[in-house]
């Protein structure tokens, strides 16, 4: 089981965020080995693959990082960023001026919200919002894959469609918001520039590699966590 583990950790950590076919390799370590390892080591790659992220936007442009008044384990930094996003930015032009982000508390409490230091560069530049958004791109299934390590935080959703209701277990992650349009009797579904949105995914589809099921929130009843039986 060791040898599975280090192979896991090896390819996690070669693997993402990298801009070569290996950056879909989410899908294929998902399939491998969400049956065979044990629950506490796939919470822990969850962990380290979060650090990773948090590392990759840390030394990026713009630079996105935490106070150290922000305690380990409530940094979560690509819900932190869809959260600035989505909160703090009306346009992309607001995104190319920014330098750095620091993600800060006024004081070390769970319950205090986080806030966002901004600092900008005396210009514009165009290529902080291009990278940024590349890099949420890059790694947004990968988050997928932590959710889905972290059986602890899954969730167990109700759904009825037409009467029929089923239960599924699923994780909380993101997509890339998108809008409907209706052309010559056709539908077209468009990205939004740089929103995303929250989602909830089948762990079935994902421990067999489909990153791409999502369900349909319009049917949701009922959403409660998993009874890990700790």
């Amino acid at each position: 089981m060791i040898g599975k583990e280090l192979i896991m950790y090896s390819a996690i950590r070669y693997a993402m965020g990298r801009k070569t076919y290996v950056g879909g390799l989410y899908s294929d370590i998902a399939k491998e080995y969400y049956d065979i390892l044990p629950s506490n080591v796939l919470e822990n790659a969850s962990r380290i693959m979060l650090r990773d992220m948090e590392d990759n936007f840390r030394y990026g442009c713009p630079k996105v990082c935490y106070d150290g008044i922000v305690c380990e384990d409530e940094r979560n930094i690509i819900q932190d960023i869809v959260n600035f996003i989505n909160d703090k930015i009306s346009s992309k032009e607001d995104l190319y001026k920014i330098r750095e982000i620091i993600i800060t508390k006024e004081n070390y409490k769970k319950t205090t919200p986080k806030e966002y230091i901004i600092y900008n560069e005396d210009i514009q530049l165009e290529r902080n919002f291009e990278l940024l958004i590349e890099k949420l791109d890059d790694l947004i299934n990968w988050y997928t894959l932590v959710k889905l390590f972290d059986k602890e935080n899954h969730l167990l959703i109700e759904t009825n469609y037409n009467g029929e209701i089923k239960t599924h277990e699923c994780v909380e992650t993101f997509e890339y918001d998108r809008e409907v349009k209706e052309e010559n009797n056709q539908i077209y579904y468009i990205r939004k520039q740089f929103q995303y949105k929250k989602c909830y995914k089948p762990v079935d589809s994902l421990k067999k590699g489909d990153f791409n099921i999502t369900l349909n929130e319009e049917y949701i009843t009922n959403i409660k966590k998993v009874d890990s039986g700790k």
